[in-house]
This record gives structure tokens, sequence and C-alpha cells, in this order.
């Protein structure tokens, strides 16, 4: 169990990390339109006081966390007209889809998030958009690991488990309401839905038909390791280029 925790722990440090360079520049891009004070009268037909979870969801005992972090961080939106608006305190409700934000001591929940391009919490920039998941027609956030004609994106879901009696005699149960999160790595191609990258050599390849020899001599060349989210960056990158012309 301890080393499942590390892994998950050094798998989200790693893609924080190697998201750095890239929401920097999603921020550069747009500095010119700045609005650095926070006016919400730009997005007020936008925003609602978040949707509220049962109790049971909100057990203060629970071990796990809804929120990509507990606390308050610096926070940015990009909507689609290019303004780039800062100066806000956000916080991700993954198990609700939410960015939520606080206005006059109000949280408040950004609720038609189509309006917004971009929404960079700290170093991590996320994007709404459509994605496949059990053969439907999602939405939700994801984090850009990659920007471009394709996209390498990092989706995560909190799902809220209560205790439980045994089910068996031989089983002792869930002993606490815990929350789990599951994160899994995603691809989208220009406009098309995200559909989640199946993280081996033949599902690279796969992928990628139409320069499936050319992403085969790369893996090689680079000795790629699919499970490795910084080679799978690479991969990205590079049939980013070879499509570029």
């Amino acid at each position: 169990m301890k080393l499942f925790i590390r892994f998950l722990f050094s798998g989200l440090m790693l893609s924080m990390v190697l998201s750095l360079v890239a929401h920097a520049q999603i921020r550069d891009r747009f500095r010119n339109n700045t609005i650095t004070m926070f006016d919400p009268t730009i997005i007020s037909t936008w925003i609602q006081q978040p949707i509220a979870v049962s109790d049971a969801e909100r057990a203060m005992n629970a071990k796990g966390s809804m929120y990509l972090f507990d606390d308050w961080r610096e926070g940015t939106l990009i909507l689609k007209n290019d303004t780039m608006v800062e100066g806000l305190k956000l916080r991700y409700n993954i198990y609700a889809r939410q960015m939520h934000f606080i206005y006059l001591q109000d949280t408040l929940a950004l609720i038609v998030p189509d309006k917004v391009k971009y929404v960079v919490l700290e170093n991590l920039a996320f994007v709404w958009t459509d994605y496949l998941e059990d053969n439907l027609l999602k939405k939700d956030y994801f984090q850009i690991l990659v920007e471009g004609q394709n996209r390498l994106l990092f989706h995560r879901k909190v799902k809220f488990d209560p205790k439980s009696p045994p089910a068996t005699p031989y089983s002792t149960g869930t002993v606490d309401d815990r929350f789990l999160r599951f994160e899994n790595t995603y691809l989208q191609k220009g406009n098309e839905p995200a559909v989640q990258l199946k993280r081996s050599r033949r599902g690279l390849m796969a992928s990628f038909p139409d320069k499936s020899q050319e992403i085969k001599q790369f893996m090689r060349k680079e000795r790629i390791r699919p499970k490795k989210t910084q080679d799978l960056i690479k991969v990205v990158q590079f049939y980013n280029k070879l499509v570029s012309g």
C-alpha cells in the first residue's frame, strides 16, 4: 500500500513538474489582455453557489479528499475572447467537476466552463473539453501536459466510497468513508473528443495510425517507455512536429 501511495504521489508531482513550461507559455500568450483586479461582472452569468453534495459525501472524517488541493491556490481564468483574469483564489473540486473561487467571502462555482479557454491553477493549466468514456460523450476538466494540434491530457476522477459492513465472514468491509481518486492519460486530436491513451508501444502506434512507422522508429531511437509520463510527452510533441510539416 505504501508503495502504491508513493507511486501515485510521484506521478502527480511529475505531471505538475512537466506542465510548468507549457502553463507559463499559456499565461505569457495572453499577458497583454490581463485584468489584474477581478471583476465579477465579466462572468456574472456564469457563476453560482457551488452544487451541494450530501452530508455523507462531505464527511469530515472521510479519508482522502474531493479536491485537487484542500486549500485555496492562486488562479487565473483565460476566457474565450482571450481576456486573462488574474487575482483569483481557486480550488478544484474533482468530485463535483467544478472550479470554485472566492469573491467577497462567498464561495462560488464556475458553472459555464465552456466560456473559458483555460483555467490556470498555480502552475497547472486545465481545459474543459469533450471526452469518451464507455462509448459515451462526456465533458470534464483535464490538465494539459502537451498543448498543440494534438493534446496530451491528464484526467482525474474522484468517487465517494462509504463505509460498509463486511460482505462475507472473511471480509472486514470498508472501515472508513473515503474518497477514491482515479487518474488516466488522454489524447485529443484537434477538435475530436479526448480518448484514453493506451500506455503501451502497440497502443501508441495504434493512436497515430497515419505516422505509426515514424512513431515506432522514434520510440526505438529514444528508448521510449510508455508507462513514463515524460516519455508520452516526447511522443506527442514528436507527432505534432510530424503533422505540422
